[in-house]
């Protein structure tokens, strides 16, 4: 799905994605990356949400976010409390979503000019 950017001149705003991928600035990612509003995208070595640990969101946290958005696949599914208890322990927002949810979340905060950190995990 392509998405109709608002004008934001953000040079970081997901500008399509797919089952299997999301294109930021022409770059199109396969493998699960994360991206932040002062962070390039790189490469995130979370492979699906039953291995995520509390080390995989502190990597998230690199830009001191206030929101992280997880965008987790196709279908909706949650991170057992425990492993992002670090987030609210340190007064950061967490929303786990589907991938184009999380896409479009994503260009919507980043336009508002919000600090948000986003992972997302592809196969």
């Amino acid at each position: 799905m392509s998405i109709q950017l608002l004008p934001t001149h953000h040079h970081q705003s997901i500008t399509a994605y797919t089952a299997t991928s999301i294109t930021v600035a022409g770059h199109e990612f396969q493998h699960s990356f994360m991206i932040g509003t002062e962070l390039a995208p790189r490469i995130w070595d979370a492979a699906n949400i039953m291995t995520i640990t509390s080390a995989h969101l502190e990597y998230l946290l690199v830009n001191s976010p206030q929101i992280v958005l997880l965008g987790i696949g196709n279908r909706q599914q949650f991170l057992d409390p425990k492993v992002y208890a670090i987030l609210y322990e340190r007064g950061i927002g967490l929303e786990m979503m589907t991938t184009g949810a999380a896409c479009r979340t994503y260009n919507i905060l980043i336009g508002e000019g919000r600090r948000v950190t986003a992972g997302f995990l592809l196969d």
